[in-house]
């Protein structure tokens, strides 16, 4: 786990590796730095289709097009999300996302991952993930907290290309009545998982006008030999639809 874009709490230079770990009734003290409970946002996002990408593609363009997409993260995240003190870090081909907004500010982390994520189409490594809300816990050695389990569960069972609000988070939406169409996000009712589907909300990444992104997904759809990574990019192209059906 490497912190790409650390926060305060999680900005370890020194080493404490003496410093016992001390509860304190709100988190606890590890290695000296205190983990806090804090309430917001969280993202996972993942690649879909790594196992094996080294029989398609050099391992170094791989290892090169997954750093600049990180890069891109970054930056708009730093654009759109600064002042609500962000948290990323990167495990293997998973980006996690913290974030301490309000709930009412969903679109602010739709708008932060919709260039990223066009990129990575772009560079033929597809995203999927998941957006949760609630309380999380961040230490300089763990990220943990219900937000944490919501969002993981959640985008390890998505059946398709994109991101979207679990469905915990799409009722609470719903409740207060904010899942509502934007420039980066639109509410889809059939987001599908290996479980069935729910409605929720969708980035809005899709762009009918752009060839070499269609010209990618159907080439997808025709060339997976995988029965179940072939519904995955049908699943896709049936939200890409639904998307151009919207303007």
């Amino acid at each position: 786990m490497s912190s790409i874009y650390p926060n305060k709490v999680s900005n370890v230079e020194n080493d404490y590796s003496n410093t016992p770990v001390i509860f304190d009734g709100l988190g606890y003290v590890a290695r000296g730095f205190p983990s806090h409970p804090r309430v917001g946002f969280v993202v996972f996002i993942d690649v879909l289709g790594i196992k094996g990408i080294w029989l398609e593609k050099r391992p170094d363009v791989v290892f090169t097009t997954w750093k600049n997409t990180i890069i891109q993260f970054i930056n708009s995240i730093e654009q759109h999300l600064k002042q609500f003190s962000p948290y990323v870090i990167t495990v293997s081909d998973t980006i996690i996302i913290g974030c301490d907004c309000r709930i009412n500010e969903i679109n602010r982390v739709f708008d932060a991952l919709l260039i990223p994520f066009i990129y990575s189409i772009h560079n033929e490594l597809p995203l999927r993930g998941s957006i949760s809300y609630g309380t999380y816990y961040i230490s300089n050695i763990l990220i943990i907290g219900p937000a944490i389990d919501d969002a993981a569960s959640t985008h390890n069972k998505i059946n398709m290309l994109g991101v979207f609000t679990t469905p915990a988070l799409s009722i609470a939406l719903n409740k207060i009545r904010l899942l509502e169409d934007s420039e980066s996000m639109c509410r889809y009712r059939n987001i599908v998982t290996k479980e069935g589907s729910y409605d929720g909300l969708a980035l809005k990444w899709y762009d009918y006008q752009n060839k070499q992104m269609n010209e990618f997904l159907t080439g997808q759809l025709r060339s997976q030999a995988n029965s179940e990574v072939k519904r995955k990019y049908k699943n896709t192209i049936d939200f890409c639809n639904y998307v151009d059906s919207l303007d």
